[in-house]
């Protein structure tokens, strides 16, 4: 399997490819340690797109993946979200998601990180958006920061 980029967390490893805006999957099996395929995810063409260079860019943390997609939506950029649901990997909510105030060729998904957190009874994701020519508030080439929340 060829790919752009890939990730993983030490039990899934992701390997992205964004011409063909796919997905692969694999799960590390905990009696060999071998990795085996798992799921092979295609995103809709309608939102990933060639020029959109999804897998840019992708991260996991638990049993959530982020994947950034620079080039989708004139230069904006966008990141998509996914979640383990106990048997696959399905897309979370109203994907995929960019900041209100992104501008065109502001890149955003160029990087992108996610990390767990825990406070208290509240438990979730911060994810960070990398976007290298995002300006806003005086802020020259500024990025976005999004919080899931579970509680």
């Amino acid at each position: 399997v060829g790919g752009d980029s890939v990730t993983s967390n030490g039990q899934w490893a992701f390997v992205l490819d964004s011409e063909q805006c796919r997905l692969f999957v694999f799960e590390k099996e905990q009696v060999s340690n071998a990795w085996q395929f798992s799921q092979l995810i295609i995103e809709n063409r309608f939102q990933c797109s060639i020029g959109s260079r999804f897998g840019a860019s992708s991260s996991v943390s638990a049993d959530v993946l982020v994947v950034g997609a620079p080039g989708a939506q004139n230069d904006k950029g966008v990141w998509f979200l996914y979640q383990f649901d106990g048997t696959e990997w399905v897309r979370l909510g109203n994907n995929p998601l960019q900041a209100d105030d992104q501008q065109s060729g502001s890149l955003a998904g160029s990087s992108v990180s996610i990390s767990r957190f825990q406070s208290g009874a509240v438990s979730g994701y911060q994810i960070a958006i990398g976007a290298p020519n995002f300006d806003v508030g005086g802020l020259v080439d500024a990025a976005d920061r999004q919080q899931l929340r579970r509680a």
